[in-house]
């Protein structure tokens, strides 16, 4: 039986929870029923990380809502390669990836949506914009994948898919990642930390999404309780300049510590004491799956994807979004309180090693790849 030929797309080659997610797909599908190829665009982390697993990397540059330059060059893959499934993933790869495959008659086209982030612009234009982009590329998807219930809700109130073509699998995490062990006094002192000082860190891209303005507001006020706390901010992106100065105007500059993006994720969550996000909105953020999984207290807001994953204060915190009070009052709770932390760790730990294994995310996605793939050659 011939391999199924898979094309995953994603637009930027960093490595956030799309990007991860594509990583994850690679690596774990069954190599004995399909032959995966990954799209993106040149220069960065996530191309490194595919060539680790061996997956053969296609520069593609993918900027702006529609990209003719990318359309041609997927479209010229697809037939090249002769790929039988091109799945797409995030807004702009799931416009020019899902018309490249659509003009070269790719046989099925897959579409994840890791957040529906246009509902949340300000511009209602561009999200009305948006939202009658995917009603029409909906019409020639096959199948779109919503990683979370909330958003698959969302889906239907704005009628962006036919209910047939709706599915939901949830993002996974590899537990052996995430559960290396480390010198932690050797990596604090790696990073200039003292073993004394409670750390307080963070995964994720410098977005506006990712409310780390707020935690910054939040860390002014724990520092002032807390002097000695520090708090690691790991992930790049266009607001660093902006958040680096904040620290600065404020004097919190010598508490906060940018490390840009990292390789070594799985090994600073081990040396946190709380981990954070402070996020606007979420589709279903892996790094607070990683952080539950390392066993840490986790403190989140109370927006979709979170909500699905920590539940209050059985699993972790949740906290009202752009609110640095009970953000910095919920992380001085934990500090005070050790007991209250190792519930909180094991309560979560337990709850994310139960529900959101990447096998079960993999399985599920393979199940639906055959699915499509056998009902279009049937057809065919």
């Amino acid at each position: 039986m011939p391999k199924i030929k898979v094309l995953e797309v994603i637009n930027e080659a960093t490595v956030g929870g799309g990007q991860k997610h594509v990583i994850l797909l690679a690596k774990n599908l069954n190599t004995e029923r399909f032959h995966v190829l990954a799209a993106s665009s040149t220069n960065g982390p996530f191309i490194e990380e595919l060539t680790k697993i061996g997956i053969r990397h296609i520069p593609v540059k993918m900027k702006g809502i529609l990209n003719f330059q990318a359309i041609f060059s997927i479209c010229s893959l697809v037939r090249k390669e002769r790929i039988d499934i091109v799945h797409t993933h995030g807004g702009i790869a799931g416009l020019s990836g899902r018309l490249g495959a659509f003009l070269s008659r790719s046989p099925v086209i897959v579409h994840t949506l890791h957040g529906i982030h246009y509902l949340n612009y300000k511009n209602r234009f561009l999200k009305w914009l948006c939202i009658q982009l995917e009603k029409i590329f909906s019409i020639f998807t096959d199948a779109i994948i919503f990683v979370s219930d909330s958003d698959k809700e969302k889906a239907k109130e704005n009628k962006l898919v036919k209910n047939k073509k709706i599915n939901v699998i949830k993002n996974g995490i590899e537990f052996s990642e995430v559960q290396s062990h480390v010198d932690v006094l050797a990596k604090k002192k790696t990073l200039g930390i003292d073993s004394s000082w409670p750390l307080i860190g963070t995964v994720a891209r410098l977005h506006p999404q990712k409310g780390h303005i707020y935690l910054l507001k939040a860390a002014k006020k724990i520092i002032e309780i807390q002097p000695q706390t520090r708090f690691l901010i790991i992930g790049s992106g266009q607001l660093r300049t902006a958040l680096e100065d904040y620290c600065k105007q404020f004097g919190i500059s010598d508490n906060v510590i940018f490390l840009g993006t990292r390789n070594d994720v799985p090994e600073l969550l081990q040396i946190i004491d709380i981990f954070v996000l402070p996020s606007l909105w979420e589709g279903f953020p892996i790094a607070l799956m990683e952080a539950m999984a390392s066993g840490k207290p986790v403190v989140a807001t109370r927006v979709d994807g979170n909500r699905e994953i920590v539940e209050h204060k059985r699993t972790g915190i949740l906290v009202e979004p752009k609110n640095p009070d009970s953000l910095s009052n919920a992380i001085l709770t934990l500090l005070k309180d050790k007991d209250y932390c190792c519930q909180l760790s094991k309560n979560g730990k337990r709850e994310v090693m139960d529900k959101y294994s990447v096998l079960k995310m993999v399985k599920e996605t393979e199940k639906l790849y055959i699915d499509l793939y056998e009902r279009k050659f049937s057809v065919g």
